[in-house]
């Protein structure tokens, strides 16, 4: 299993430190937002992540959102395809314009 944990600015990494310490088999990445930027790390190696980790993570104020990686996947897929879309919407205006 993989699980994305996007976290706000005023994340406690020892606080996340602490409920991921126990080695297990789920890959964890984390997304930092930090002012206008996204940080993404993967932790090296895989911890445990069970309903009560999940419970523990959601409570925390920093959390802005805990997601299963293909909800994930899906998501950065669609805005990519988005903008790829606007980029020859794009080209077509300018086109027409200089035509």
């Amino acid at each position: 299993t993989k699980i994305t944990i996007e976290l706000k600015e005023n994340y406690n990494i020892n606080e996340i430190k602490q409920i991921l310490k126990k080695e297990g088999q789920t890959e964890i990445n984390i997304v930092i937002n930090k002012k206008n930027q996204r940080i993404h790390f993967n932790l090296q190696n895989p911890r445990k992540f069970d309903f009560n980790q999940l419970k523990t993570m959601k409570t925390k104020e920093y959390v802005k959102k805990i997601i299963e990686n293909q909800e994930y996947e899906n998501k950065k897929f669609k805005k990519n395809i988005y903008n790829l879309l606007l980029f020859f919407k794009q080209q077509e205006a300018i086109k027409l314009l200089f035509s």
